[in-house]
């Protein structure tokens, strides 16, 4: 196989390796933005999860767009991948659905202090799969941190 410019492989390489390039340094300009910002860390936490999430997203978008060719070809591509997904990843579902429960209802947030699976801690994280806590009590006295983080599956909120 020879390397050719003309190979529209290698096009549709050299085009996803320079959406992907522009994507997430748009992101990290962003991320960086917000960080400068005069507003509390947990908005400005939750701000820059969303704007890595967003691009995620916009760049899964793209990358189909441009390894699909055509239109029909990529609701075919969209109808076997879901069906895939929703038989080998419903852990996986679980946990993002509880992300989504988290993030609409706000149940408890960053700060918190909570019990998850009989595992009481300080949230110091909400991600898309796992929340963190930072533990405590169980070996130490007077609620005071264990200084282990232990992460809980989302899926555990439902």
């Amino acid at each position: 196989m020879s390397f050719s410019l003309d190979n529209p492989t290698i096009q549709r390489l050299i085009k996803s390796a320079l959406d992907f390039l522009l994507i997430y340094l748009s992101a990290y300009g962003l991320s960086k933005l917000v960080s400068s910002l005069k507003i509390n860390e947990k908005t400005k936490h939750r701000y820059r999860k969303i704007i890595y999430y967003v691009a995620t997203i916009i760049g899964f978008v793209i990358l189909a767009t441009i390894w699909s060719g055509t239109t029909r070809s990529l609701t075919t591509i969209i109808g076997v991948a879901s069906a895939g997904v929703a038989i080998a990843l419903q852990q996986v579902l679980l946990n993002i659905a509880g992300w989504f429960f988290l993030i609409i209802r706000r149940p408890f947030d960053i700060g918190d202090r909570i019990e998850i699976g009989g595992v009481q801690g300080d949230v110091i994280d909400i991600g898309l799969f796992q929340s963190s806590l930072l533990e405590i009590g169980n070996w130490v006295d007077a609620d005071q941190s264990t200084g282990r983080i232990v992460h809980c599956p989302n899926g555990l909120i439902i």
